[in-house]
């Protein structure tokens, strides 16, 4: 003789009152998680009226992050001092006296305002640029918040002789220029 079970009300509401636990306790779950994951990291560059300088400065972060800080007519900006090219072998420096970046081993330069000023890398890309937030008077950057730099333009792009060097206008700069 077969015994049909039937599921009596207590039994659904048992189960429904289980399921909105589970529930709860997911969404309670996600909720510590959110809160108890640490902010990402936040670096303070200093005071919007210390980085108003003619020059860009650079500035050695925490984990190997290097930025340079550069004011393009009222608007500050921060760079990854990280070469955009897959040969690149160090941090790139300012030099003054050429008014642009330049890559020290394979010779990439970029302008102030991250533009490619040596089109002889068909692989080259704009400078990286990092989110920049003013509260207070201060100057924060959030190392999550970046863009990636624009490959070369098409037109530019072609197989250059190794030897040949672009006429010094490809190389002008005008951002900082005195």
């Amino acid at each position: 003789m077969i015994v049909q079970r039937h599921t009596h009300i207590n039994e659904w509401l048992v189960y429904g009152l289980l399921a909105a636990l589970l529930i709860l306790l997911a969404l309670l779950g996600m909720l510590l998680v959110r809160f108890l994951w640490p902010a990402p990291a936040r670096y303070d560059l200093g005071t919007v009226a210390a980085l108003r300088a003619r020059a860009p400065q650079r500035r050695d972060l925490a984990d190997g992050l290097v930025v340079y800080l550069v004011d393009l007519d009222g608007e500050l900006v921060a760079w990854d001092a990280l070469p955009p090219l897959p040969n690149g072998c160090g941090p790139l420096r300012w030099v003054a006296s050429n008014n642009r970046f330049e890559e020290p081993c394979v010779g990439g330069k970029w302008c102030a305002d991250g533009s490619i000023a040596d089109v002889r890398f068909p692989d080259a890309r704009t400078l990286t640029r990092y989110a920049l937030a003013i509260e207070d008077g201060h100057v924060y950057l959030n190392p999550q918040r970046r863009e990636e730099g624009e490959p070369l333009a098409a037109a530019w792009r072609r197989s250059w002789p190794p030897d040949w060097m672009p006429p010094d206008e490809l190389y002008y700069c005008r951002q900082l220029r005195q």
